[in-house]
């Protein structure tokens, strides 16, 4: 029998979790060509994770990005950043001193 072709090893579940996936995952469409991956991963012996961040990689390898996550922002950006959450800060009404006072956290303790 041609590799590509074989049937994968399936798993078993018991009845509860036979019925949990078919309840959840029975709807879900597998793209043909992740398939012929996937065979083809296992004719060779390859972890389907393996495979997916080889994949990964290649496709950000292909998009020119050097990096997964979005570039640092600068000392500057991140001040603009702060000044901005403070810019409304004065129309926040002050609220009296004696409402958080220490008494009044601790009032009923003895």
């Amino acid at each position: 029998m041609d590799p590509a072709h074989r049937p994968l090893v399936s798993y078993d579940p018991n009845p509860l979790l036979a019925w949990i996936y078919q309840r959840f995952f029975e709807s879900i469409e597998v793209d043909e060509a992740w398939i012929r991956a996937v065979r083809e991963a296992d004719a060779r012996g390859i972890a389907v994770p393996a495979l997916a961040a080889r994949l990964l990689e290649e496709a950000v390898a292909r998009s020119g990005q050097t990096k997964l996550t979005e570039p640092q922002p600068s000392p500057a950006q991140i001040r603009a950043w702060l000044d901005s959450l403070t810019e409304f800060s004065d129309q926040i009404p002050h609220l009296p001193g004696e409402t958080y006072s220490r008494a009044t956290i601790y009032s009923d303790h003895d």
